[in-house]
């Protein structure tokens, strides 16, 4: 359970405001009285989306050291912090 409520609560706070969320919007205000069709059908459409990304993640996963995924990613957000901090206002 806690895996669900996790990765649902990071994709959540990661599609806000990029294209599938306004296309739904989008979708909602054509077919207004088919709300629950379009919620529906957008939540179908985002989870077959994700399914190659699961499925990727869980091999890789099984194949690769746990310290060598910290590096990469603690490597990844050092980049980008840097880029960050060295951004133009």
């Amino acid at each position: 359970m806690q895996a669900f409520l996790l990765s649902t609560g990071v994709v959540a706070l990661g599609a806000r405001g990029d294209k599938t969320q306004i296309a739904s919007v989008a979708l909602a205000a054509r077919h207004g009285s088919l709300l629950a069709v379009v919620v529906v059908g957008t939540r179908l459409g985002m989870m077959r989306a994700k399914l190659p990304a699961v499925d990727r993640g869980d091999t890789i996963a099984r194949r690769v050291s746990m310290a060598l995924k910290h590096g990469v990613a603690a490597l990844i957000f050092a980049v980008l912090g840097g880029l960050t901090l060295n951004a133009p206002p």
